[in-house]
């Protein structure tokens, strides 16, 4: 019989806190000692967050050891701020955008460093600052969100307005800045994030099954346009053979999926919030959101060496070497995922 779980269930946090920490301790020396009172706060010495703290510290400090990261020096880039602002400034929604350029201007830049051409960079920025956008549910639910794939298809696409008429607008300028198959594969998975956001929003009291992990690392993936974010890295004025790269690509989206989980784990568990990655898996697993925390890291390590052998020496590794310390500053630099709260100050100087 396949058990069906609400798709917030799982054990209580301090509970299943306990368990995990007593249980890591004995496979990961780094993490404190945790004591049932310190847990359950009897003693009122260790609050609950105080020891969420401690165990996302030690979790991703433990991370970044392993995948031997130095944190990458913010560079400002006044041209690429300057561009992309005069851009969006000509949008309708160019106010309620405010805060997403920010981030995705700073994204761009720490991630994608290696890329030389500022036309590139102006298009990743502003295709991150729609998808930033779109991935709020009242923006997505303000435009008609679930005409676009139709859209796309009709006499409607060049009179498109608004957010999605941007966004239909830029998606031809990929095959500019990239190879044939990896422009497609960009639009694709614009267009996959499109379906699957909306339909995440209207599943959102949909009961888990047992059996539905693959169902989470679908739904993942898509939502995070991740397949988008890894032919980002090898632009075709360098790179116009896809074959150099194209074998780490689903290593890639991997990689760029599980470091977002992880950097985003602290915050989101801050917030109790609830239908995403690891606390679905928790749910559908029957284990806690620690514990899967700790496997995500195991995988993501394991997927970053795939990787950096796929790719061989050369060029190609050395960009995505690029990418991949970028990525992770992007995350630790950047306010909205609170790491300043669990980083130690060595990760944090820029």
């Amino acid at each position: 019989m396949v058990a069906v779980l609400g798709a917030g269930t799982r054990p209580r946090f301090h509970t299943a806190l306990l368990k995990w920490a007593l249980r890591a301790r004995h496979q990961h020396p780094l993490l404190p000692s945790v004591s049932r009172s310190a847990v359950t706060g009897s003693l009122r010495v260790s609050p609950e967050k105080e020891m969420l703290l401690s165990l996302c510290r030690h979790t991703i400090c433990d991370f970044f050891h392993r995948v031997k990261f130095t944190v990458v020096p913010y560079t400002h880039d006044p041209e690429l701020v300057s561009q992309v602002n005069n851009i969006v400034q000509t949008w309708d929604t160019a106010v309620a955008l405010r805060p997403h350029v920010v981030t995705a201007i700073g994204g761009t830049i720490a991630a994608y460093s290696h890329i030389t051409n500022i036309e590139t960079k102006v298009q990743i920025a502003l295709f991150t600052t729609i998808i930033l956008a779109l991935d709020d549910p009242d923006i997505l639910d303000s435009v008609p969100s679930r005409e676009f794939h139709h859209m796309l298809f009709s006499r409607m696409a060049e009179s498109s307005s608004g957010l999605l008429g941007e966004l239909r607008r830029l998606l031809p300028g990929m095959w500019d800045h990239y190879s044939r198959f990896a422009a497609s594969a960009i639009v694709t998975s614009a267009l996959d994030f499109m379906n699957m956001t909306i339909l995440e929003n209207e599943t959102r009291e949909m009961s888990l099954s047992s059996e539905g992990a693959a169902f989470l690392v679908h739904r993942r993936t898509r939502t995070a346009t991740a397949e988008a974010y890894a032919h980002f890295i090898w632009a075709k004025a360098k790179f116009p053979d896809v074959n150099v790269y194209l074998q780490a690509i689903p290593d890639v989206m991997v990689y760029v999926n599980c470091v977002n989980d992880i950097l985003s784990f602290y915050k989101e568990e801050l917030a109790g919030e609830t239908g995403n990655y690891i606390g679905d898996r928790a749910a559908i697993e029957r284990r806690t959101s620690m514990e899967i925390l700790q496997e995500i890291v195991d995988e993501t390590v394991a997927t970053a060496e795939r990787i950096w052998h796929i790719l061989g020496e050369g060029d190609a590794r050395e960009s995505w070497e690029s990418f991949a310390r970028g990525y992770i500053s992007a995350h630790a630099l950047t306010p909205r995922y609170r790491l300043h709260e669990v980083l130690d100050r060595q990760y944090l100087s820029h």
